[in-house]
Order: structure tokens, then C-alpha cells, then sequence
């Protein structure tokens, strides 16, 4: 009826020839679950993160110079509480990331500021089993991205809505297969 889980992980990489390719990363975590009764559910989740963008993606474009670091906390609440056949799930989220400056060969510092910003969202989903399987399920999501950015003109900051719904179909006890449509 209640769970608490604590996981850490360090990753360290060495390469023999792209030594400019070395990285560590770090991840620290918290889970908790706590089940009120048999009919409301609250779980929570916290997390760090000190690691590298890996070079040659969309977030790392650099071939030279240190590698760009990111700092990372995110943060997750989530409520179930169910009537009779209707599940009704609450979740909000939120994340915050920070960027180190890039330092070239020749001691020059790339301002990497304009990365960092924080990201918070919710979501509410209506689950009504209309059989032992079968459920039909709706979902609403909103989130706001918020950058650091002070120039307006590569301001990036943005905000995602969605409602969905559909259908579920319990598989088996632990697996689930649902179809939605939405916009």
C-alpha cells in the first residue's frame, strides 16, 4: 500500500581516440506511491540529472570544444481516484534545465544560457469500463514551455494543449492496448 523506491546512476564513458567525446553522467530518483484505499491512488516522482547532450543531435551541434552539459530537475504528482466503473487520473509535471557555456580549444566561452528555461504541465484523463475489458477514455494535457531567452525576437517559449479520446482494451492484466483521436 506504499512504496517508496530510491535509484541513483553514474555513467562514466572513455573513448580511446575522441577523448573530447568523454562524458559522466549522473541521475538521481524518487518514487513514492501511496495507496490511500482501495479507490484513490497518490504517486509522486522527483528526479536530478547531471549529463551530457550527446554531440551531432539537435540539442549538441558542436565538434569541438567541451562537451555541453545540462542540469536537470523534474518533478511529478500524480492523483486516481475511482468511483464504481469511472477512473479520473490528475498528473502535473514540471522540469527545470540549466546549461553550462561551451569553452572552445583556444579558451573562448559560447554562452549557452538561452537553452535553460522550465517546462510545467498537467494532464486529466476519465477512464469508464463499459465492460470486464473495454473502457472508453478521454484525455486532456496542457503544458507550457518557458525559456530564458530575453531576446524576443528567438523567443521560444510555447504552450501544447490536447484533448483526446478513445478506447482501451485490457489485454492482459499487464497489458493494455488503447486507441485515441484527438487534436
Amino acid at each position: 500500500r506504499r512504496q517508496i523506491a530510491l535509484n541513483g546512476d553514474i555513467r562514466i564513458r572513455r573513448y580511446a581516440e575522441l577523448n573530447r567525446q568523454d562524458d559522466e553522467q549522473y541521475r538521481l530518483q524518487a518514487n513514492t506511491r501511496f495507496e490511500i484505499s482501495s479507490n484513490t491512488i497518490i504517486a509522486g516522482n522527483l528526479a536530478w540529472a547531471d549529463m551530457t547532450a550527446t554531440r551531432g543531435t539537435f540539442e549538441n551541434g558542436f565538434q569541438i570544444g567541451d562537451p555541453l552539459r545540462m542540469k536537470q530537475l523534474n518533478g511529478n504528482l500524480s492523483i486516481q481516484q475511482r468511483f464504481n466503473r469511472l477512473t479520473v487520473i490528475a498528473n502535473a509535471t514540471g522540469s527545470r534545465f540549466r546549461y553550462s557555456d561551451i569553452h572552445l580549444d583556444d579558451g573562448t566561452a559560447i554562452d549557452q544560457s538561452f537553452r535553460n528555461g522550465h517546462r510545467i504541465g498537467g494532464s486529466v484523463m476519465a477512464k469508464y469500463e463499459v465492460g470486464p475489458r473495454l473502457s472508453i477514455v478521454s484525455r486532456i494535457t496542457g503544458n507550457k514551455f518557458s525559456y530564458s531567452d530575453p531576446d524576443p525576437l528567438t523567443n521560444r517559449d510555447a504552450k501544447a494543449y490536447s484533448i483526446t479520446g478513445g478506447i482501451s482494451y485490457e489485454l492482459t492484466e499487464l497489458l493494455e492496448a488503447e486507441i485515441d483521436a484527438g487534436i
